[in-house]
């Protein structure tokens, strides 16, 4: 396999990049306009000569020009565009997950043309593609992230898309290399570009810089991989680079600091600024790749988005309101004929109703908490749509009464009261934690089960002392190896916050953790081996430490406490998280 030729050294000489730079890791920072995406686009181009599969993430459509040749080239190269003006076909802000199968499938070079989203759709968008291509990719692909800081910020990443978004994408450059993903990071605001990422990085292309916040971000990263004098020698020229120069320092993969002038590209530059009166270009279609298949995947995916809408159940839920009071005012026919066929068209018409809030329902119970909650709410309506069907005799002529629901009241106290009587105030306690796990899940479940899902550890005085309380009060079934929540407890529970499973349930212990803690290391390398068990020593390793330490002793004594990680010998995370 060809080196990858990207420009000349400042002696003249050809600078060229091994062939393992599709599974490396590099950051291009520059200013706007000192020529980064021109730079990116140039590697590109030698990895598809070299046959080598490559992803753009482009939020500004202007990478579609690999696709047109410039002078001297026959024609560019056959990389499928997603998304924007050039697109093959259009790009849906819901079907990450639809497109990271169809390429990891397919290995076929793609640009996924974000620049017609908007900002929360795509680093949904993002979000959802990265964790689903990290999940199943295990070939060489290089991905090219273009202005890199909307996908990894470095403030804002506490939560909703955001949060995920910046998740997903430390995910790929921290780990994305052991399946086979390597990472360009391209932007002109170093500074506000996660420093958990950027520090991953191995290798730095550094052009033109010119703001004060942007040149402390590059001296970082050089404080930490270049020598004093090396990182004054960069420093010291940045402002008075000329475009399409760059500084390239790679301490461990390269083993060394050249200057260079990057060359120019074979395909089009569409990230060129438009100039007057210029023509404009569109790239050439691909013929060879089934685009009709993955057209209507994506189609498949929006239409389960939207069938999962909260906006389209609170409708749903709407209409059924509607249709029940219609059906409490009417009037019956006192005619026994007439009454046996209204009582038929009613059964036909709930039993209809019926299936499809059983399809409602099945599909909410894989998507997010607000989701969940408006599972349980149609799961109720269906209990008393079900009921409202069961014939009552009255002077022997059989009829139908159905009677709205009672809305769902939220508790407001916050003091626990047991009485032994049913009348247990939960409020916003422990308990409540504990009677929403079981009533989610609507069978029989462990003490050690329960505790690990509601965040509390089996072991403590707290917990047991929760579940005698709502055992007196009539709202839990069972001991230890067995409980399950009572009639009763679902209704005194009333409308609750599901409580999070899966990968959610993870993500929900991580903080309570800590940061960066060595307890949190731990349990981070036991979730990523998952299901395979881990000896200490290989454990110890993996987090960073010692494992004759006392400090490791004592971590993975509170986590066994807590039930986060079981085993002696070898370890291995929970099954709950996984099951």
């Amino acid at each position: 396999m060809k080196q990858l030729h990207i420009g000349k050294e400042k002696g003249g000489s050809r600078f060229c990049l091994p062939a393992d730079a599709v599974t490396q890791t590099i950051a291009l920072l520059a200013r706007r306009g000192a020529g980064k995406t021109y730079a990116a686009s140039t590697i590109a181009e030698e990895m598809l000569e070299n046959d080598q599969c490559i992803v753009v993430l482009d939020p500004i459509g202007v990478w579609w020009g690999l696709r047109s040749s410039s002078s001297g080239r026959a024609e560019g190269y056959p990389i499928l565009v997603l998304g924007g003006e050039h697109a093959d076909i259009p790009l849906q802000s819901t079907a990450g997950k639809t497109v990271a199968d169809f390429i990891v499938g397919e290995r076929i070079s793609t640009i996924l043309d974000v620049s017609a989203f908007g900002e929360n759709e795509m680093r949904r968008f993002v979000a959802d593609f990265a964790s689903e291509f990290y999940r199943k990719n295990r070939e060489a692909v290089h991905w090219f992230v273009d202005e890199a800081d909307e996908f990894a910020p470095q403030s804002g990443g506490n939560g909703g898309a955001v949060g995920k978004c910046l998740g997903a994408m430390q995910n790929i450059v921290r780990r994305g290399r052991v399946r086979g993903i390597g990472v360009t990071l391209i932007t002109q605001r170093s500074a506000v570009l996660s420093k958990s990422v950027l520090t991953q990085t191995e290798c730095l292309f550094a052009m033109q810089a010119t703001g004060p916040h942007d040149l402390k971000a590059i001296e970082d990263w050089l404080k930490h991989h270049a020598s004093p004098q090396e990182r004054n020698k960069i420093m010291g020229s940045l402002t008075r680079m000329q475009q399409g120069e760059a500084w390239v320092y790679s301490p461990g993969w390269l083993k060394g600091l050249r200057q260079i002038k990057v060359r120019p590209r074979r395909t089009f530059d569409s990230s060129a600024t438009p100039k007057a009166g210029e023509k404009k270009r569109s790239p050439k279609k691909l013929a060879d790749v089934n685009l009709g298949a993955l057209e209507v995947k994506m189609s498949e995916a929006v239409e389960q988005a939207k069938a999962n809408d909260p906006s389209e159940l609170k409708k749903q839920n709407a209409l059924l309101q509607t249709e029940l009071r219609r059906a409490k005012s009417s009037r019956p026919v006192p005619d026994q004929a007439s009454i046996d066929q209204a009582i038929a068209r009613e059964r036909g018409h709930w039993e209809s109703r019926i299936k499809e809030l059983d399809t409602i329902v099945s599909g909410t119970r894989t998507i997010g908490d607000e989701l969940r909650k408006a599972a349980e709410r149609l799961d109720h309506l269906r209990a008393k749509f079900t009921k409202a069907l069961e014939p009552r005799h009255t002077g022997g002529v059989a009829q139908t009464t159905v009677k709205p629901p009672s809305p769902v009241k939220k508790s407001t106290n916050t003091q626990p009261a047991p009485s032994g009587n049913g009348s247990l105030k939960l409020g916003n306690s422990g308990m409540r934690r504990i009677l929403a796990v079981l009533v989610q899940s609507g069978e029989h479940m462990t003490a050690r089960k329960i505790a690990l899902m509601a965040g509390l550890s089996a072991k403590s005085g707290s917990f047991a002392n929760y579940l005698s309380l709502l055992r007196k009060s009539g709202y839990v079934d069972g001991g230890r190896d067995g409980m399950s929540a009572t009639p009763e407890g679902a209704v005194a529970l009333g409308d609750y916050e599901p409580m999070p499973t899966g990968r959610a349930l993870i993500e929900w212990w991580q903080p309570k953790l800590g940061d960066g803690s060595g307890m949190r290391r731990i349990f981070d390398a036991l979730i990523e081996a998952y299901p395979n068990p881990m000896g200490r020593a290989d454990l110890a390793q993996a987090a960073g430490m010692s494992s004759n330490s006392g400090s490791f002793a004592n971590y993975l004594s509170k986590l066994r406490t807590l039930e986060l990680i079981q085993g002696s010998g070898e370890l291995k995370a929970s099954d709950v998280f996984f099951e």
